[in-house]
């Protein structure tokens, strides 16, 4: 039988992480339509909802849990993939959120009263700091089975926090 040549190997795991990559990217640019933005959604909106996942994947659990009787490595296996399987969801949920947040933002500024021409500027910015923390969480989830903690969503949150104030303060100007 023939040996593979390692480049060939090399090769092919480059494309598979390539497609895996730009799949994701796909996946983030997504963008939601405008029948998404619920005033009375956004009225009771709150990012907060999102906290429990800081600690969804943190290793003081998984270390707690091994020290207790009973508790083996295949049960250790399966919590941590079903850990990993909600946080992917609240990923997903944050994303679609941003989107509506973001389109709230841009619509309640296209009917400001007040000319704001910095405006469209800063919510790109918003938009590619949040794409780029979540680019993030999601590569940080990727490692999380070999070991690594993928906990921490604090700029994805931060980002989410901050497109929520500016509608917030957008909505204020446009109902004066």
């Amino acid at each position: 039988m023939a040996e593979i040549p390692l480049w060939l190997i090399a090769g092919g795991l480059a494309v598979v992480l390539t497609l895996a990559s730009l799949a994701v990217v796909a996946r983030l640019l997504l963008v939601p339509r405008r029948g998404d933005v619920d005033p009375d959604w956004l009225a009771n909106y709150s990012p907060a909802r999102y906290r429990p996942m800081e600690r969804l994947l943190a290793l003081k659990d998984f270390e707690f849990l091994r020290s207790t009787d009973g508790w083996t490595p295949e049960l250790e296996e399966a919590f941590r993939s079903g850990r990993r399987r909600l946080y992917r969801r609240y990923l997903r949920l944050i994303s679609r959120d941003f989107g509506r947040l973001h389109m709230a933002a841009r619509t309640l500024a296209l009917l400001s009263p007040v000319d704001r021409p910095d405006l469209g500027m800063v919510l790109l910015r918003e938009q590619v700091a949040f794409r780029k923390a979540l680019a993030g969480a999601y590569l940080r989830l990727a490692f999380h089975p070999f070991g690594y903690e993928a906990g921490d969503v604090r700029n994805v949150l931060r980002a989410l926090e901050s497109v929520n104030s500016r509608v917030r303060a957008l909505a204020v100007q446009s109902a004066a």
